[in-house]
């Protein structure tokens, strides 16, 4: 035979890569994850194999060897091969099936966890505590829950997944449903924790529609006026999603809360599922509150068919109000009227409208002494003389309990200085209204008056600039002229008369003169002004009259001083059914007005003349007999007594029969003609306890005597004789 070459063969294996897994425990089987086999060949190269064979597969105690072979050669493996001990290998978890997790609800109660052994086995399902679930977390509708287990000496730490029910209601949708024990996931940010000193409520607050209520059942105890009250974790700015049941608080008299729907927190083991977000940032809508700017308005808003329904209302407390701090409870108690001097006189409903230290220090970081007057120990506790500030506060009414009315300032940004508010826009006409033919056109007095709800009003004096030159008047030419004019897009007009009539002096008839002592009397100038000349120039044009030949009357007068800037009112009504009864009402009526500051102008038909009056007083004469009082009356006419100072005075039953609108034919209409005429700024009187004795001077000349120092009058004795006195008859 003849040989063509030498044929490539296999001359033995080798192992190039041992597998990972080495060590095993007694019925396990061989692993040959990441073993590597190769042929040698007789050219000495060398190539993978797969199609290899092993000696043994479940591997047993003892065994240290596991064989490779490849026809006929093999390749040894070095194992270990432990003798089987039962291990605990993991912990399962499951879940109540179709649960869906509601917030702060005790997960403990729904799931269940197993031990998982190295055989195979499992232990029984078994019950877990709520110490044993350490974390949550909630992020698209899923709860993501971590379990830590200490479970043969081994901390066993597992994540599980639970589908989250988040379908809530809105704090306005809340509201609308009944209040029947139902159980209603809420949302909303926790804008202020409050005490009604009933209850404990956590504020929440609707972004979208500015509207809040109150959640109680969230603290953890403590006192918040004392500042240790456990919040449970919750801050300002969280928003939260939480279960609920509305209650109605009890409808009582002299109660804050009486009526109040809130919030109770259904319960609830887990209050960190609660939160939402965090570090939301409130907002107060200053344009849609609820304006108080004076006491009554404070009283309207707290009466108890109102509060029922300003629950949870933002309001503007605007202007001054005044405070006493009460000590116990850390309240400012706070009111308009400068005249409260007592706590009486403070409550509303039997309860003190307040701002509390505890809910301010809570919800702003503040107190009130800090927020109001940059002192956080500023503490007036004098009746008599209550502290002030003029701010502008919002703060939202909560309720309050039988002592308290509460209200809460949410932020330190609703504390302002008084921004006055625009009312109204109004314009008075010049002093001087009526020209003779010559005179230079006098703006002095006419001004445009801006009012304000708060505070002074802004006068803006008229200028010439301000006219329309086309409707100036002709002052050389007589005539009524309408001057039209305009500031800042307020327009304005007034009238003037320009006559021929040339007027010098004149002699005052009764109602412009008991006009001219009123006006001096509340300070306005009558030397130039308002003499008797511009008086008469005054009321002729407002009254389309002449004075001279006719006097003036009440609705004239009326005109005069409303033009001046006066309020007026004219008339009496009687009532009564007896003469006493018509005199006593009289006299509590007059004693209304002059109590008041203003001037009662009177026209009648006294034992010289049918005119015009002023009471300026009147004297009781310390008895309830009402014919016996005094008025004390002004007078122009005053030369018929020995004074002769302008003043009379005249009884009350007198003067009220003869107080009867007498005209000059003689007739009587029982129309009680006055004038009573209004101070432009409210006036006070200090009343003195005077010392009641009975005291009388005597001037000097009381009596108008004759030549010879006798008094009587003289008589023409050639004419009527002479009078001797009669003497007494002797008696028996």
């Amino acid at each position: 035979m003849v040989s063509c070459g030498n044929k490539v063969r296999v001359t033995g294996i080798e192992i190039t890569s041992l597998p990972t897994k080495l060590n095993y425990v007694e019925g396990e089987t061989f692993d040959p994850t990441g073993l590597e086999v190769k042929k040698i060949m007789s050219d000495d190269t060398k190539i993978v194999i797969t199609d290899y064979t092993l000696d043994k597969t479940v591997l047993s105690a003892g065994d240290t060897v596991v064989n490779v072979i490849y026809g006929d050669f093999t390749a040894p493996i070095n194992i270990t091969v432990e003798p089987f001990v039962r291990k605990l290998v993991d912990v399962e978890f499951k879940v109540q099936e179709g649960l869906k997790y509601t917030r702060t609800m005790n997960l403990a109660d729904y799931v269940q966890y197993r031990e998982v052994y190295n055989d195979g086995t499992y232990e029984a399902w078994a019950d877990i505590t709520s110490e044993d679930l350490v974390d949550y977390s909630i992020e698209n509708g899923v709860l993501t829950v971590t379990a830590s287990l200490i479970i043969k000496n081994k901390e066993w730490t597992k994540e599980f997944t639970v589908p989250v029910d988040d379908d809530y209601l809105t704090i306005d949708e809340l509201f609308t449903k009944e209040v029947d024990g139902s159980t209603y996931l809420v949302n909303g940010i926790l804008v202020a924790i409050t005490s009604t000193m009933n209850r404990i409520e956590y504020i929440l607050w609707n972004k979208d529609t500015n509207t809040f209520i109150g959640v109680n059942g969230l603290s953890g105890g403590g006192v918040i006026y004392e500042y240790t009250l456990e919040t449970n974790g919750f801050e300002i700015g969280d928003e939260l999603r939480i279960p609920v049941k509305l209650v109605r608080a009890n409808t009582q008299e002299n109660y804050s809360d009486s009526g109040k729907l809130y919030a109770q927190f259904a319960g609830g083991d887990i209050l960190s599922t609660t939160i939402v977000s965090r570090n939301n940032v409130y907002e107060t809508d200053k344009e849609n509150v609820v304006v108080i700017s004076n006491q009554q308005e404070l009283i309207d808003f707290l009466s108890p068919e109102n509060r029922v329904n300003n629950f949870y209302q933002v309001v503007k407390l605007h202007g001054k109000m005044r405070y006493i701090y009460y000590a116990s409870s850390k309240h400012y108690r706070f009111f308009f009227d400068d005249n409260i001097k007592t706590l009486a006189a403070q409550l509303i409903d039997n309860c003190s409208p307040c701002f509390a230290n505890g809910i301010q220090y809570y919800t702003t970081g503040n107190t009130i002494g800090e927020m109001l007057w940059n002192d956080e120990n500023f503490a007036p506790t004098n009746w008599s003389s209550p502290a002030s500030a003029t701010k502008d506060i919002y703060a939202l009414f909560i309720g309050g309990n039988t002592f308290y009315h509460e209200f809460a300032i949410l932020s330190a940004a609703d504390v302002e200085e008084v921004t006055p508010i625009l009312q109204d826009t109004t314009f008075v006409s010049p002093t001087k209204v009526a020209y003779f033919v010559g005179d230079e056109l006098d703006l002095r007095g006419a001004k445009v008056v801006y009012s304000y709800d708060y505070g002074n009003p802004e006068e803006v004096a008229v200028t010439p600039g301000m006219l329309d030159a086309t409707t100036l008047p002709n002052m050389n030419q007589s005539g009524e002229y309408t001057v039209k004019g305009s500031y800042n897009g307020f327009e304005f007009s007034f009238v003037i008369t320009v006559t021929d009539k040339t007027l010098t002096s004149v002699t005052l008839v009764g109602g412009l003169a008991c006009a001219l002592m009123i006006l001096n009397y509340f300070g306005e100038d009558i030397k130039n002004t308002y003499n008797e000349v511009e008086l008469v120039k005054l009321y002729e044009p407002l009254n389309g009259t002449e004075v001279y030949g006719n006097g003036t009357d009440s609705q004239g007068l009326k005109n005069l001083f409303n033009h001046i800037g006066y309020t007026v009112t004219t008339g009496y009504k009687e009532s009564g059914s007896s003469t006493d009864d018509k005199i006593a009402n009289f006299i509590t009526w007059a004693l209304l007005q002059l109590n008041q500051g203003r001037f009662i102008m009177v026209r009648y038909q006294d034992d010289r003349e049918f005119g015009w009056h002023v009471i300026i007083g009147l004297d009781t004469m310390g008895t309830s007999f009402p014919r016996d009082d005094v008025l004390i009356m002004a007078d122009p006419y005053d030369g018929f007594d020995h004074f002769q100072d302008g003043y009379i005075t005249s009884a009350a039953g007198r003067f009220y029969r003869w107080w009867l609108n007498v005209e000059l034919s003689g007739q009587t209409s029982n129309a009680f003609d006055c004038v009573v005429v209004y101070p432009k700024k409210k006036i006070t009187i200090e009343r003195v306890q005077e010392e009641r004795k009975i005291t009388q001077v005597i001037p000097d000349r009381h009596l108008l005597l004759n030549p010879d120092g006798s008094f009587g009058g003289t008589r023409d004795a050639s004419k009527y004789g002479v009078i001797t006195e009669k003497t007494a008859k002797p008696t028996n």
